[in-house]
């Protein structure tokens, strides 16, 4: 059985400043909204660093293509087709794949962005879309982050709960 870390287990010893809050983070639909060359981008970049052969990769691409090609739906004896340009359908075999990989990629962007407003988080855990923050400031600088936060990808929106000391997550 793989050892695995609880929440509780990760922050019990987190010992927060005065003056901060729990606030979370949630991304508004994810999947569908997930956009697409970035994350092929990040996709590739993973398999160059794995040492994965130019073959192999080809191949991965070409099937990644297939899987992630524009979805149809029949509703009422007629056919819809969903954009190609974002997002994985919801309930995608690919789906917690493709968005790990995004939010991987959101978070280097974010951490690597060096915005002031970083100075304020004190504490970040991610699971799938929802963030939770152990904000050290005044909270109404916790709505300019949420507008930083919102300002990398044009498909991605995130929304702000601000919790004090406690906080549902």
């Amino acid at each position: 059985m793989k050892n695995s870390v609880t929440l509780v287990e990760k922050i019990k010893n987190v010992n927060p400043p005065p003056n901060s809050s729990l606030i979370s983070f949630d991304v508004v639909g994810l999947y569908p909204h997930i956009p697409k060359a970035p994350t092929l981008q990040v996709m590739g970049e993973l398999l160059i660093t794995a040492g994965c052969d130019h073959e192999t990769i080809a191949e991965f691409f070409d099937l990644i293509r297939i899987c992630w090609s524009p979805n149809f739906c029949q509703y009422n004896h007629r056919f819809y087709e969903f954009p190609e340009e974002v997002g994985i359908p919801i309930g995608s075999p690919l789906g917690s794949l493709i968005g790990e990989v995004f939010m991987s990629l959101f978070e280097n962007t974010l951490f690597s962005s060096h915005h002031p407003l970083l100075a304020h988080v004190t504490y970040w855990h991610r699971y799938v879309d929802d963030v939770l923050c152990l904000w050290e400031g005044p909270p109404p600088l916790a709505g300019e982050f949420l507008n930083h936060l919102n300002s990398f990808f044009p498909s991605i929106n995130f929304t702000l709960e601000v919790g004090g000391s406690n906080i549902n997550f």
